[in-house]
This record gives C-alpha cells, structure tokens and sequence, in this order.
C-alpha cells in the first residue's frame, strides 16, 4: 500500500487523478483534494458534485446547481462559473482545451480556462459523457442517436439512429464505439457516421469502451468481458466476471481489468488472449470505481475509496501487483527426448 488517509465523509463519486492532485467529492457537499503523491489533504472547496467531475493538468470542472464551476487544482478555488440554466444531465467532457456539458437538452462547449461559451446547441436529452477525437465531437441522445459535431463551430457533421439509448461513446482511431440499452455494440466510420458492424450481446454494455491498437474491450451487464478485432469486429475472446461491472474496462499496461462494486478483488486479464493474469486486491470493499494510474516511479497504482460497516471511509493507494502474464511453453521445448519402448501395446 502506498498511502491510505481517512475521509470526512462517504464519498459521493469516483476520484479525479491528476498528475499532482487526487479530488474526490463527498456526500457532505464538499469537494476534497489530495496530494497524489502521499494523499495529504491540501484544499477543500464548498460545493457539491452532481455528476462525475472532469479535469485537466490545471483545473477541475464540477457540474453542480445548473452551472460548470471551475476550481484551481493546486488551491481549489474557483476560478470560473459559467451558468447553463438547468441542471447538468451528464458528466463534463475536459479535452484539448474544452469543457463539454449537457443540461436541459442541449449542448455547451466552453472554452476550459475561463469559461466562455462558444457555442450551444439544442440535442436532446444527454446522459452519458460525450466524446472527441480530434475536431469530432461524438455526442449519445437518450432518444436512440449517436450526433457528431464539428467542435470548433457546433455544425452538425452526421447522425445515426440506433434504435435505444446510447451509452458513453468512444471515439478512436476513425471509428466510433459505442453500446446501446437494447443490448448492441456498434462501430460507426467517424467521418461519415456509417454503421460498419452491429453485434448483439447477452446483456447491455455498461461504460465507455477501452481500445489498444489491437482490440476494443466492453464489459456487459450479464457478467462478460468481450474483446473484439478493431479492424474487422470479430470477437477475439470473452472471459466471465463474478460480479456485476460497475463501468467500462481499463487499460493497465498489457492487462484489462473491469472495475466492481462491492468488491476487494478485481481480477485482471491478459490484453492479447484473455487469460488470467492476476488481480488486485483491496483491504477492503471498494465503495465507488477505482482509477488506475502510473505513478511517480511509473509503477501502475491503483486509487480507490474504500469502506466498511462501521461507516469509516479511506482514500487509499495501492500498486497495481498483477501476475506477470507466463506464455506456455509448445511441448515441443520440453526438456528430455523421445524414447521408443522396447514393447508394444497392442494386444
């Protein structure tokens, strides 16, 4: 364990992983900071979370009381407020500069280091966190579209009925990934919005997908771990889970690992074939999804919040120790040589 610091209250969310500050929102109505490297407390900040915060290298965007609000991430102070005139719908997007929201059915991009409104655009009902890659904004309407936007202008660039609510896309590579409440898993062509596979599943996908350059990963809610080609969308192998995933798989390094809760122990897979490949294990049951993360030394941690029924809650640092993956050797390199036997077995 690198560090373990008790909180003030239950946490309300999931941490936000900074390179120099861990924030975590508590029920309390407050927003905490901790130092990454030790997990010192450094600021508190009166404001509450209500939907999972998004943050850059300098700033930390809180949705809260129908406006985004900017806090400097070394002091916590606000640093901008910019009002959306309803409550935000869906967690920020903080990418390349921009800071993403959805309230009242419609779309704001603000520009992330004072606030300023670009532009807005009426889309629908907003749940899931958009996406973007490069000037592609992908954003999922709860009415059954997945929309793309140039994010310079707010032109609309195409469209896709998919039929059911779209979940949290993944926008990579010039593809579109996303999953659907009926139980699908699309790719689209980012520049053109055309379907180039459907697959449907045993349960709905829950979280945003996760992609190395080989294979895209999706977790479903009937308990699989699936990975798919990213070229053609084959499924390259499926691996079940014991318990039911609480968001989208993580990358850590060569492993894929889908995060719980309730649980102490997340089993992690092998990116290539799906074997095991060890786990991680809290001391305790997580209480929200953990994050994992390099740190300093680039040791890969992991960052959770952690609890019991004594309603005692700890933010806490662990390293990532997982299994190193051991590829079987052909029996062809087993050591020794074939022997014919002096006798023979047939009757």
């Amino acid at each position: 364990m690198r560090w373990s610091v008790e909180l003030a209250a239950p946490p309300a969310g999931a941490p936000l992983v900074t390179p120099t500050v861990v924030v975590l929102p508590l029920s309390n109505g407050t927003i905490a900071g901790h130092r990454r490297r030790d997990g010192r407390p450094v600021w508190t900040a009166e404001l509450s979370a209500e939907r999972p915060l998004a943050g850059d290298d300098q700033r930390v965007y809180v949705a809260s009381g129908g406006a985004v609000h900017a806090l400097q991430l070394d002091s916590g102070a606000v640093v901008w407020r910019t009002d959306l005139g309803a409550k935000p719908t869906a967690r920020p997007l903080a990418h390349a500069g921009w800071v993403i929201a959805a309230a009242g059915g419609q779309l704001f991009a603000l520009r992330g280091t004072d606030g300023k409104m670009i532009w807005r655009s009426p889309v629908g009902l907003v749940e899931a966190r958009p996406a973007l890659d490069g000037d592609l904004l992908i954003v999922s309407i709860k009415e059954g579209w997945v929309r793309a936007f140039d994010v310079q202008t707010g032109a609309s660039q195409w469209d896709y009925h998919v039929g059911a609510a779209p979940g949290e896309p993944l926008a990579l590579g010039g593809r579109v990934y996303v999953g659907t409440s009926d139980k699908v898993f699309l790719t689209l062509r980012a520049s053109s919005g055309t379907r180039e596979s459907r697959r449907s599943l045993g349960g709905v996908p829950q979280g945003q997908a996760a992609a190395d350059d080989r294979h895209v990963y999706f977790a479903g809610m009937d308990n699989m771990l699936i990975a798919i080609h990213r070229a053609h969308g084959g499924i390259e192998w499926r691996q079940g889970l014991s318990y039911r995933p609480a968001g989208g798989p993580m990358l850590v390094g060569d492993r894929v690992v889908v995060p719980g809760y309730y649980v102490s122990s997340l089993p992690a897979f092998a990116a290539r074939n799906g074997s095991r490949a060890g786990q991680v294990t809290f001391p305790e049951q997580l209480a929200v999804l953990p994050v994992f993360s390099r740190h300093d030394d680039q040791r890969s941690v992991v960052i959770g919040v952690i609890g019991d029924l004594t309603n005692r809650w700890s933010l806490t640092m662990l390293e990532a120790l997982l299994v190193p993956v051991v590829p079987l050797a052909p029996l062809t390199t087993v050591p020794g040589e074939l022997v014919p036997l002096p006798f023979s077995l047939e009757p």
